[in-house]
């Protein structure tokens, strides 16, 4: 048994030391950064670039609206996810396991919710770029669910990580509308199942865990985060009215500021780290 486990335990070692080799190749990110170029597909075959442009405006705001569907449940997420943070604070390490399988899960299901749609003027859509992107961040997590290379043991919080809690804090807060500021939205806003936004807690507690972080999977969580935050950044230029175009790109800053930040600091040359052996949660443990 004690063989078996060794030789597993060797084996998800040797991946993760190749994957730490290959997210410092530049020509991977090149890689990840062509997947951009994948048009959008959908049922409805796009004759011209204006087809395919009228396309990709129509499903930006089908999209929104499929989120709006669900800003009656916003109470509950914003629970869900007060409580399962407030339990890796507390827990920490013992809680790390679960809170890896639930961010993986999380980005599952901001994936269905960000990357197709069924709709009556062009069918089924679907982004194979976006859903390539967000599937590596969503299995990046699972796979450390396994492998246990974050500590979660909150050491020591840097002065410098005051302005990443803060933008986490933002993202969560999420006033989407310009002049609506209302405190409640910390409760009913839609940032549980917006990529940008939950994107930006992940990524700063990462920075904050910083150097026992999963170092490939913050790189290629960053990375994404940039390539996706600078397209959702543009997008504000093409909205009417302009003022609203420049409230979204101005909500959507701060993950781009932090996303370049994450990718540049999970470059940097670090010792090595191993995690220290720690309790799982279980019933037994009450």
């Amino acid at each position: 048994m004690n063989t078996k486990i060794n030789e597993k335990n060797r084996k998800q070692s040797n991946l993760y030391v190749s994957l730490e080799v290959l997210t410092r190749k530049w020509w991977f990110y090149g890689l990840i950064f062509l997947t951009c170029f994948i048009p959008p597909w959908s049922s409805y075959k796009v004759q011209s670039f204006s087809e395919l442009k009228q396309l990709v405006e129509y499903i930006a705001e089908f999209l929104i609206a499929k989120k709006l569907v669900l800003v009656p449940y916003m109470p509950y997420f914003h629970l869900a996810m007060l409580l399962i943070f407030g339990a890796l604070f507390i827990w920490k390490n013992r809680f790390g396991k679960a809170f890896s399988v639930i961010t993986g899960l999380h980005f599952l299901v901001i994936l269905y919710m960000q990357t197709g749609a069924i709709t009556d003027k062009y069918g089924l859509v679907f982004y194979p770029n976006a859903f390539i992107m967000m599937f590596s961040m969503a299995l990046g997590w699972i796979w450390e669910s396994f492998i246990r290379k974050i500590d979660f043991s909150f050491k020591k919080i840097q002065p410098r990580h005051y302005l990443l809690i803060a933008a986490a804090v933002f993202s969560f807060w999420n006033p989407d509308r310009a002049g609506d500021y209302r405190l409640i939205l910390f409760m009913t806003s839609t940032s549980p199942i917006a990529f940008c936004m939950i994107t930006t807690i992940y990524l700063a507690l990462m920075c904050v865990l910083y150097p026992r972080v999963n170092l490939p999977l913050f790189r290629i969580s960053s990375y994404i985060s940039i390539l996706i935050g600078i397209v959702t950044l543009g997008m504000g230029f093409f909205m009417d009215p302009p003022a609203r175009g420049r409230y979204w790109t101005l909500l959507h800053t701060p993950m781009v500021g932090v996303a370049v930040y994450s990718f540049v600091l999970s470059l940097k040359k670090i010792i090595p780290q191993t995690l220290p052996e720690q309790p799982e949660m279980s019933l037994s443990n009450h």
